[in-house]
């Protein structure tokens, strides 16, 4: 995983803004090596790169789950109460509400 990330990293500057699908890779691979805090910062730079769309709030859940992982359940709960979330991403938004919910009492 950690050879993914370096060839991720240096894919980083040749990414299209509006897709920004490394940074979206680079936080699916942090993910999966649990380095949630900075799956959360990847999520982050992708959601707040100029030009990026964040369809169906895919990176803005992915970006709330990390933080919670992270046991930062309050900034994953202001962050999804800030959205404008529809739909399957609203189900998907209580849940993890729900979860950051049981995550700031433990």
């Amino acid at each position: 995983a950690s050879t993914a990330l370096k060839a991720l990293e240096t894919g980083r500057a040749l990414q299209e803004k509006e897709s920004m699908i490394v940074d979206r890779e680079i936080g699916d691979v942090l993910w999966g090596m649990q380095r949630y805090e900075e799956a959360a910062a990847a999520y982050a730079s992708a959601r707040s790169a100029p030009g990026s769309v964040d369809r169906d709030n895919l990176l803005l859940l992915r970006q709330a789950e990390s933080l919670i992982r992270a046991n930062r359940a309050g900034e994953a709960e202001a962050l999804l109460n800030s959205a404008r979330l529809d739909g399957t991403a609203r189900t998907r938004g209580t849940l993890l509400l729900a979860d950051a919910a049981g995550s700031a009492k433990d």
